[in-house]
């Protein structure tokens, strides 16, 4: 499949395919090199500076899609690319707010909205921060920043090449769930809130949002990947 697309690719824009699997030992992911990747069924423009869309990711919409509907109001935290507040918009037609810090990502994230013709809302704002936000939403999701730093040795060359931003996260990787768990007042009453995780990081973020009865669903590689409550006006 690879070297399908590569060649593709090369036809496409006359770059050698010696040139790209230059590209590719030097550590620079394929969907970089490609600028687009599926995410959902959908495509999405990426780049350096943006964190690449992941299957598993795909996950965590799945599970936002059985309780969003054309009358929902969604807020996506750390959108980076935008995949999941787009494909949860076009998807099932929510009314969908994401939001991003950084320039690099933001720019990709409006890019996607206009490639998918996305009724999606984007603010710039900081997670890490009290939210400014005055809206109250159905479903709030959010796929943070979740590796400790010390495992940074542990990473390829290619993960290492997407922003440092987007993959790395302070206390030990759970900087942004105490950050995210601010955000839960912003449901309404029966409100669900999903957030993608570690796939070792399932008992203590549970424990962080436990008041919320979390929910642990696994991805396809049955490995703990998103949490999921319900926000009942505590």
């Amino acid at each position: 499949m690879i070297e399908k697309e590569i060649k593709l690719f090369c036809q496409k824009t006359g770059e050698s395919e010696q040139s790209v699997k230059d590209r590719l030992e030097n550590g620079e992911p394929l969907q970089y090199i490609l600028g687009e990747w599926e995410f959902y069924g959908l495509p999405f423009k990426v780049g350096k500076g943006v964190l690449i869309p992941q299957p598993d990711t795909e996950i965590l919409v799945e599970q936002a899609l059985k309780f969003a509907d054309k009358n929902s109001k969604v807020l996506d935290l750390c959108s980076g690319s935008g995949c999941i507040a787009i494909a949860i918009n076009k998807l099932s037609g929510a009314d969908t707010t994401a939001t991003e810090l950084y320039d690099d990502a933001l720019r990709y994230l409006y890019e996607n909205v206009k490639l998918n013709n996305a009724q999606v809302s984007v603010i710039k704002a900081d997670v890490l921060k009290p939210p400014e936000i005055k809206d109250r939403f159905d479903i709030i999701t959010a796929n943070p920043p979740y590796i400790a730093f010390s495992e940074k040795n542990t990473l390829s060359k290619e993960v290492l090449s997407e922003p440092h931003t987007a993959l790395f996260a302070d206390n030990d990787g759970y900087e942004f769930y105490y950050a995210l768990k601010k955000y839960i007042p912003l449901l309404k009453n029966g409100g669900h809130f999903l957030f993608e995780i570690g796939y070792k990081q399932a008992q203590r973020v549970c424990e962080i949002f436990k008041e919320y009865s979390p929910e642990i669903i696994k991805d396809y590689s049955s490995n703990d990947r998103v949490i999921m409550g319900t926000y009942k006006g505590l």
